[in-house]
């Protein structure tokens, strides 16, 4: 018995260890001249960063959806 519970408590350190890995996500124009970045703000919001020739030209700003009925 001791050893599943210690199998188990294992099982969830290394599950709550890989949901909170950080992923960024950029995306490049073909002469790379323009990259999109997106990543999660501290707060866990998703925010997006473009840039051209590697000079920000839009600041971090948040990504959602605005309903209209809402």
């Amino acid at each position: 018995m001791f050893i599943r519970v210690m199998l188990l408590l294992a099982v969830a350190v290394f599950v709550a260890a890989c949901a909170n890995q950080k992923k960024d996500i950029s995306i490049q124009s073909p002469d790379n001249q323009v990259v999109v970045e997106y990543e999660l703000s501290p707060l866990g919001e998703p925010v997006y960063t473009v840039l051209f020739k590697k000079d920000t030209v839009i600041k971090p700003s948040k990504l959602g959806v605005e309903l209209k009925n809402s």
